[in-house]
């Protein structure tokens, strides 16, 4: 069950804890007739045989739950679509195009009916041969007869949150259904972040020492972190198959036209079509930045993190990571509206601290893009945001708010070339 912010009734407080009550229930065959006191008066004018009492958990008050954490247990209290397709088969090679954003749940184990060591340990062969390696699993035969089963899950780091596991991938030894403290981990220049995505168990026929936390052949070890290591590159296959996100296909024309459109013309933004994506968004937001002489800077912009930068509203060099903010492109605002709300797309409207659109227009019911009030101009400027600078606001269905800022806004700050026309205009009109 998904943990959840709670009040504390004795501090306030709201901390998270998963939403668990402990009952007393007692019984009468009399309906508690005979007991004396107050209490048995209680008990016996209720003229019931069973008594209920809830008792919270540490003293939480379940009712103070926020109606945020509402939407919140909504949108991640999600059931994806599991799949149980052994991989690189005839089936995976074939369907694997449509996995992304569902579960693998496997359970691989050896073919006990097999005398032929290839047949009989295929699932794990799969797992170790690939297309131009000379890693064979002949090496591994030894060791495989050891292996009695491999359990893996696949999916985005989200479904393991939801589910209350670390938001890591756990790869872990057991001997015959009991877990170890043995836990492989992986060094590697590349490729790491998908390994958070998997989570493995290889159950061994094997011997605990008298701790019951370790295996007793320490060779046992070595053998598992180097299959482990052999197979690293196809693990990274197919965890691409259900998390990688799409980097987007070509544009209907291969080298669109860029001077002959409805476009930009501002005096030295060297831009002259409207972004088809993301990458000439970021592209005509720098250059616009740079001719309003603003000391917003932008750190790192990155294509495949949760989010797509860091950067600094106003200041020198920060000291590190942790003084930078989170901010997130998007050409249109309703898209981005839509991954905040959708748990596969890993994203919380909370973690960002700065939007930049290309279209404002929305369409999702419950949110709304405004101007900056006066009362919200002091909220701003308290955390360090240039109101100069920024002229909307996006807020969400609880009313909570982040800075926004509009591309086409920004380029009518910029003068027109001299003697010619462009759409900013129009297309700031129509947004409204």
């Amino acid at each position: 069950m998904l943990n959840i912010p709670v009040k504390r009734s004795d501090n306030e407080e709201f901390v998270d804890i998963k939403p668990i009550a402990f009952s007393i229930v007692l019984n009468s065959s009399n309906k508690f007739n005979g007991i004396r006191g107050i209490l048995g008066e209680w008990l016996s004018g209720r003229n019931e045989q069973e008594m209920v009492i809830s008792l919270n958990n540490n003293n939480y008050d379940y009712s103070e739950i926020s109606e945020e954490n509402l939407s919140r247990a909504s949108k991640y209290r999600i059931s994806p679509e599991i799949v149980t397709i052994k991989p690189f088969t005839e089936d995976w090679e074939r369907l694997s195009g449509t996995f992304r954003d569902k579960m693998l749940c496997l359970h691989l184990k050896p073919n006990e009916a097999a005398a032929e060591p290839r047949e009989r340990f295929n699932d794990y062969v799969s797992l170790v041969e690939r297309p131009r390696s000379s890693v064979r699993a002949d090496e591994f035969f030894d060791f495989f007869s050891k292996i009695t089963g491999i359990y893996m899950v696949v999916g985005r780091t989200s479904y393991f949150e939801t589910l209350g596991v670390s938001n890591h991938g756990l790869r872990l030894i057991a001997s015959n259904g009991t877990l170890t403290d043995h836990e492989i981990t992986f060094t590697s220049t590349s490729s790491t972040w998908y390994l958070e995505t998997i989570h493995l168990i290889v159950n061994l026929d094997a011997t605990l020492n008298l701790g019951k936390r370790h295996l007793a052949d320490a060779r046992l070890v070595g053998r598992t972190r180097e299959f482990l290591k052999a197979i690293y590159p196809n693990l990274v296959r197919i965890s691409k198959c259900f998390v990688e996100r799409d980097s987007g296909g070509p544009d209907d024309e291969p080298m669109p036209e860029v001077i002959n459109t409805e476009a930009i013309r501002r005096d030295k933004v060297p831009f002259r079509r409207f972004p088809t994506d993301e990458n000439a968004l970021i592209g005509i937001f720098s250059s616009v930045m740079s001719q309003l002489d603003a000391e917003f800077k932008v750190f790192g912009l990155f294509s495949k993190a949760r989010y797509d930068g860091k950067f600094i509203w106003t200041g020198g060099e920060p000291p590190s990571d942790s003084d930078l903010k989170k901010l997130e492109f998007k050409r249109q605002l309703d898209v981005l509206i839509g991954e905040f709300e959708s748990a596969t797309h890993d994203k919380e409207f909370k973690d960002v601290d700065l939007v930049i659109v290309w279209d404002r227009r929305i369409l999702s019911l419950g949110w709304s893009v405004k101007g900056v009030s006066a009362s919200r101009k002091g909220g701003l400027e308290n955390v360090g945001v240039p109101t100069d600078l920024i002229e909307f606001v996006l807020e969400d269905r609880h009313g909570n708010y982040r800075p926004l800022i509009s591309v086409p806004d920004l380029l009518q700050k910029i003068p027109l070339i001299a003697g010619q026309a462009d759409g900013i205009e129009g297309l700031v009109t129509r947004m409204g």
